[in-house]
């Protein structure tokens, strides 16, 4: 019978070979360990690709690069010693893999229906309304952004759907008035943190049309 290490060199011998542009190692084995999960990011940088691996503890993320070709070496250290849980998305397929309580590891996978992968080795960055590469108060306030501003990993959706909601904004701006007082209507649901973000919007990215 095939044992645990045996099947676990399988499984992620395999995986690596599709180049995975991104991973997440879960369910840790300690309940009290410091990084609760960990992020795995196929990066672009002038040497070629690599891959970045954000820790997360619930106050905290830290980040290492490592080549690509170290992948194996750093999954099979993480999983089934620190973490029961990975999953990866490839080109065509989303795997998912778990060790079992009776030592075994579960697989499956399915069809990938992401689009991102498309954007592996595309310098063309999408426009942003609130781009990286300075830090954006409120955005660091709300630990999207960290202070070098950056994106925070584990926050890119938030961070997406912040800017889609600036882009139907811009939409509405373009047919505002030039001149005469704006009145904006808040409900005040959820957080408020968009009701953060507009007021900066408008008050730091828009500021001319104050002047």
């Amino acid at each position: 019978m095939v044992g645990l290490e045996e099947q676990k060199r399988a499984f992620l011998e395999s995986l690596c070979l599709e180049h995975p542009y991104r991973l997440v190692l879960s369910n840790p084995v300690d309940k009290e360990a410091a990084f609760f999960k960990i992020r795995v990011q196929r990066i672009q940088c002038q040497q070629g690709f690599q891959y970045q691996l954000e820790k997360q503890t619930k106050k905290q993320v830290f980040h290492i690069n490592i080549e690509e070709n170290a992948l194996y070496e750093a999954l099979d250290t993480y999983f089934g010693k620190e973490y029961l849980q990975i999953s990866a998305w490839t080109k065509e397929w989303e795997y998912q893999g778990k060790i079992s309580k009776r030592g075994k590891i579960l697989t499956n996978r399915r069809k990938n229906e992401e689009q991102e992968w498309i954007r592996q080795g595309n310098n063309e960055k999408k426009h942003y309304e609130l781009s990286e590469g300075k830090p954006i108060p409120p955005l660091v306030d709300l630990g999207i952004f960290t202070k070098e501003g950056k994106v925070v990993r584990s926050q890119y959706d938030k961070y997406r759907q912040i800017n889609r909601f600036l882009e139907l904004v811009e939409d509405v701006w373009k047919d505002m008035p030039i001149e005469g007082a704006v009145h904006i209507v808040d409900f005040g649901c959820g957080k408020s943190y968009l009701t953060f973000l507009l007021y900066y919007y408008l008050v730091e990215i828009k500021k001319d049309r104050w002047k």
